[in-house]
């Protein structure tokens, strides 16, 4: 048994050696030298005021605050106060004994680290015992001041514990719960515009918040998907071909995010019919976007179009304090140029968009992350 725990300390201490070392390579790459020597600093204080009383337990928490700190970089948020915070959260909110001394030490590390733990703590402490999800959201911009760096580390670290392997443990009331508080921070992530993180929450929770309509949802598309599969790449081949030289093409399948929708009410939320098309083809331009409607046109020539429908969002206006125009189920409008064929007797979208525009779409505030404006309710 002895030889047992003691393997697993080594294997727990490697690979927590390793993400640091991960870590402190995209500071330097993503954020530059003086990011780096701060959040160097923030990590050898935090892998010192673990409290736990064993290593495997220390390392576990260790390295989940080391994988939020990279998922955020890697997402592209650039704010070290922010990510510092990320590798302190999990430390005061896992030794409550010791919360006067750890906040103590924060506080002299740095006083904008120190604001957003303290407002991550406050959140932490309102999740468990709120389920009045109207006054939960009041609590929890209480609680972060407006900050949207709190707002964002708290999303993604809503999305890292979504994972089943974190609900399954829960009854299935208290699933419901927290799946229900989740829907919260898919709507903060939408009102950011961090559409991927938002679909990324509403796939790993709609098995919780609604099991029958997700199963439901989830074998019809492996169903279709299996059989369509063959005939799906084949017309990627032959759009790459199309476009070579101008525009990438992806296949983007749909998932349980794609059919659910978050309403104006804190308590609403639904799933729309499961039906065809079941995918996006999406071909990414490279370069000028006055080519989409030239690549449009070879398309048209090529395929079968479902109908003659084409919707232009290549130009559409951006709201000023949102980040892009809205569908009445808040998730903001991609700006590309659409359309529908046919292919092998099924009707495909066909999504033409320049990869800022896509990046924007998917990433939101996080392209071009400032510090700045607080997030309103």
């Amino acid at each position: 048994m002895g030889t047992q725990m003691k393997s697993v300390a080594v294997s727990s201490f490697v690979e927590t050696t390793n993400k640091i070392a991960t870590l402190f390579h995209l500071s330097r790459i993503m954020l530059g030298q003086e990011a780096l020597c701060k959040i160097l600093q923030a990590t050898n204080l935090s892998t010192g005021l673990i409290e736990n009383p064993t290593q495997r337990e220390s390392s576990t928490l260790t390295i989940h605050s080391i994988d939020l700190a990279i998922d955020l970089i890697n997402n592209g948020f650039n704010d070290t106060h922010g990510i510092c915070a990320a590798l302190f959260h999990d430390i005061i909110e896992r030794n409550p004994a010791h919360v006067r001394e750890l906040a103590r030490k924060i506080y002299l590390f740095d006083k904008e680290v120190f604001q957003i733990s303290k407002s991550l703590y406050d959140i932490r402490n309102l999740q468990p015992c709120d389920n009045d999800l109207s006054n939960l959201n009041s609590e929890i911009h209480r609680a972060t001041r407006g900050d949207t760096s709190a707002f964002i580390v708290k999303i993604f670290d809503v999305l890292a514990h979504s994972f089943p392997k974190d609900f399954d443990t829960y009854s299935a009331d208290e699933a419901l719960n927290r799946a229900k508080h989740a829907t919260l921070y898919i709507r903060y992530a939408i009102l950011l515009g961090m559409t991927e993180v938002a679909d990324s929450i509403v796939n790993k929770i709609l098995p919780y918040l609604m099991p029958t309509t997700a199963l439901h949802i989830q074998n019809t598309l492996e169903q279709w998907g299996s059989d369509f599969e063959p005939h799906l790449s084949q017309l990627a081949r032959h759009l790459y071909t199309l476009v070579n030289g101008v525009a990438d093409v992806a296949i983007q399948k749909n998932t349980l995010a794609s059919y659910f929708e978050i309403g104006t009410e804190l308590t609403s939320w639904h799933t729309t019919r499961v039906g065809w098309p079941i995918c996006t083809i999406q071909i990414v331009l490279q370069y000028n976007q006055d080519s989409a409607w030239v690549i449009l046109g070879k398309i048209q020539q090529q395929f079968k179009l479902a109908n003659h429908n084409i919707t232009d969002n290549l130009n559409a206006d951006l709201n000023s304090s949102l980040y892009g125009p809205r569908h009445p189920s808040w998730k903001p409008i991609l700006k590309a140029l659409e359309t529908r064929i046919i292919w092998d007797g099924k009707p495909i979208c066909i999504s033409i968009v320049h990869k800022d525009a896509l990046a924007t779409y998917k990433r939101g505030i996080l392209v071009n992350y400032v510090r700045e404006q607080p997030l309103k309710e």
